[in-house]
């Protein structure tokens, strides 16, 4: 983890809609989605209130950014 004073507790509500998404997806992409939100959060200090962070998470999981950000924008 790569916390310091530029660390920031974020709003996850989107991260959390988009989790829900991908478990519709399936459960081995969901997880690989939980991973990589933590991977951006946690390693890269990206905000998980960003739809853009969000969106390029759910590519780094391998699932669809377009329609991940359909979801998000919903």
């Amino acid at each position: 983890m790569r916390m310091g004073p530029d660390s920031r507790i974020w709003n996850t509500f989107d991260a959390h809609r988009l989790l829900h998404w991908s478990g519709t997806v399936g459960a081995a992409e969901q997880r690989a989605l939980k991973e990589a939100l933590f991977r951006a959060h946690f390693t890269e200090n990206r905000s998980l209130a960003d739809a853009e962070a969000l969106a390029d998470a759910a590519a780094a999981a391998g699932l669809d950014r377009d329609k991940a950000a359909r979801v998000l924008a919903d």
